[in-house]
């Protein structure tokens, strides 16, 4: 996974949209210091839905990040995972 900068985004959409659909590459956007926002493809965003999907992406992301932000990034995550859920649950 790659952070990068709204402007990165702005400038390289193009080759950032190839970058995620041909080699599955996934990207974090930051701005003003705030990393809220994912790019992933539709195939990923599908398996996430899946079942066990919560655990699984916690447990890859515990593993592969262990700076102190991480314990602020899985927070979020967590409670987006909760929140996709919850909206599954209600359809």
């Amino acid at each position: 996974m790659k952070t990068i900068p709204i402007s990165d985004l702005r400038k390289n959409i193009r080759e950032i949209y190839d970058d995620v659909y041909s080699n599955d590459q996934n990207y974090i956007i930051s701005r003003n210091g705030n990393e809220d926002v994912v790019i992933i493809s539709k195939d990923m965003y599908l398996k996430l839905l899946g079942d066990n999907s919560e655990e699984k992406l916690i447990e890859e992301i515990k593993q592969k990040k262990t700076s102190d932000t991480t314990e602020r990034r899985l927070a979020r995550i967590e409670a987006y995972m909760v929140k996709i859920s919850e909206i599954m649950e209600n359809k």
